[in-house]
């Protein structure tokens, strides 16, 4: 995240935007004071990707040891210092061990998200898992995990 991002929220704000929503791998969020500053600012919502179930296959994807812990920890200062961010998991599934649709919803739900928006992102897909694919969603559409929302996007 840009260290600057909190003055520019506060400028959306003050433009009148009813609602700011940012995008984030969660690793900046670890800081008390930075959360504070966006809170200030006038974020309402923070979609946090979520890369794998677990620290191997989250830290194999983002190629960052500590990664994965870094995450869970700004998780855990949002829902500290700033309770009325909402949080939502942003869960867009890979074809490699931890990291397929199941596991980061199961991961979403670990972690006590209410919501979890799944993207599938067609132009990064391996387009032979495409089938798979549509079984894991019909399995979640007919049968979503107790006490978490599931929204799923094709973009």
């Amino acid at each position: 995240m840009r260290t600057d991002l909190a003055t520019l929220v506060r400028e959306l704000a003050v433009a009148g935007a009813s609602g700011i929503e940012i995008e984030t791998n969660g690793r900046m969020l670890g800081y008390p004071g930075y959360v504070r500053s966006l809170r200030d600012a006038g974020v309402t919502r923070l979609m946090i990707k979520l890369f794998g179930r677990d620290e191997a296959s989250w830290d194999e994807h983002t190629r960052l040891p500590g990664s994965f812990t870094q995450t869970l920890r700004g998780i855990e200062i949002v829902r500290r210092v700033a309770p009325r961010i909402d949080l939502v998991a942003l869960a867009v599934p890979r074809r490699t061990a931890g990291a397929g649709l199941q596991d980061l919803v199961a991961l979403a739900r670990e972690l006590a998200f209410q919501r979890v928006r799944v993207e599938l992102r067609l132009a990064k897909l391996d387009l032979a898992n495409l089938p798979h694919l549509a079984e894991e969603v019909r399995a979640l559409r007919a049968g979503p995990p107790t006490g978490i929302q599931v929204d799923v996007s094709t973009i």
